[in-house]
C-alpha cells in the first residue's frame, strides 16, 4: 500500500521512479528512445471547492481509467500529486507519438464525465520529455516534462 496511490489505485511517484530508473537504464543499455507525459488537471481546485471532494474524487478516478484505456500495457501511468499524472512511453521510435498520445488524451478532456448528475470537464496541460540518449535519473525526466 506504501507504493500505490490510495484513492486512484495507481503506482505512486516513488513507485514510479524507481519504475523510470530500471526503464531509463534499459532505453540506455539498448539505446531505445525515452519519453515521459507529464498532465497536470487545469483549476482541479476549482471542482474540489465547488462541488465538494467526494465528487473531486470520483473524477479522478474516472480520468485515471479513462487514461488507462489509451495507454499500451508496456507504458506506465502514476499519480505523481493530487491532479497531477505521468506517464512512461515504453519503446517510442520518434517523438510523433508521444504527440498522438498527447491529443489522445487532449479528446478524451472533451467528453464530459458524468457524476451524480454533474457533467464535470476535466481539461489539463500536458508536458512532454522525449530524449533519444536520456543519461539523467527519473527526478530529472520528471522534471523535464513537468517543464
Amino acid at each position: 500500500m506504501l507504493n500505490y496511490d490510495r484513492l486512484t489505485q495507481l503506482p505512486n511517484r516513488e513507485l514510479f521512479k524507481a519504475y523510470l530508473k530500471k526503464s531509463i537504464a534499459r532505453a540506455c543499455r539498448h539505446q531505445l528512445n525515452i519519453c515521459l507525459l507529464y498532465i497536470d488537471i487545469d483549476n482541479f481546485k476549482c471542482i474540489n471547492d465547488s462541488l465538494g471532494h467526494d465528487l473531486g474524487d470520483k473524477a479522478l478516478i474516472s480520468f485515471c481509467h479513462r487514461l488507462q484505456s489509451i495507454i499500451r500495457s508496456n507504458d506506465a501511468l502514476c499519480r505523481v500529486s493530487e491532479d497531477e499524472f505521468a506517464i512512461y512511453l515504453d519503446f517510442i521510435e520518434n517523438e510523433c507519438d508521444a504527440a498522438i498520445v498527447a491529443e489522445k488524451i487532449i479528446k478524451l478532456t472533451s467528453i464530459p464525465i458524468e457524476i451524480d448528475n454533474h457533467d464535470i470537464y476535466l481539461y489539463c496541460s500536458i508536458g512532454i520529455c522525449h530524449h533519444s540518449h536520456f543519461t539523467g535519473d527519473s527526478e530529472i525526466l520528471l522534471s523535464n516534462a513537468q517543464t
